[in-house]
């Protein structure tokens, strides 16, 4: 049973979106107090220099589906990529470095939390890395030149 070059890739990577943080806030309150808050799809984690640190797994996190949309989408074009084979490396690592853009275009213009003292906001494009990085197996390296693949023309 392999696992490179199938579609259980864009699974893995819908998960890796789930379970990983896709942005940090950071709020300096006061010389003494310091606020971190990060957050997943799926849990969420508050800590602050002033009070306790505390975790909680909440889907609640789904509801911000504007700031991480991008990254669902990667793991979609990842298993798109897997299941028809008709993208090039260069193709795909294309339409994964787009959504990076916008998923940061989105994080600056629409910022995760606002309020006074004004809080740095830090996404991460996690899923959308990781989609990089994966790149070699997810799409399989073209064996020959006479290889066809439709998007070449469509693209």
């Amino acid at each position: 049973m392999t696992f490179w070059h199938t579609e259980k890739v864009g699974y893995a990577l819908l998960v890796v979106c789930l379970v990983t943080p896709f942005n940090v806030m950071i709020q300096i309150v006061s010389a003494e107090d310091v606020m971190v808050v990060m957050w997943a799809p799926l849990w969420q984690y508050v800590w602050s220099s002033m009070h306790d640190a505390s975790f909680a797994v909440s889907p609640f996190g789904l509801f911000f589906i504007i700031w991480f949309w991008p990254s669902v989408y990667a793991a979609k074009i990842a298993y798109d990529a897997a299941k028809t084979q008709k993208l090039s490396r260069y193709q795909y690592a294309k339409r994964v470095v787009l959504l990076l853009a916008i998923q940061l275009l989105i994080a600056a213009f629409l910022p995760m939390s606002s309020g006074t003292p004004t809080p740095t906001n830090l996404p991460l494009p996690i899923t959308g890395v990781v989609a990089l990085l994966l790149t070699k197996f997810t799409v399989p390296e073209l064996t020959s030149p006479w290889d066809e693949q439709e998007s070449f023309v469509s693209d």
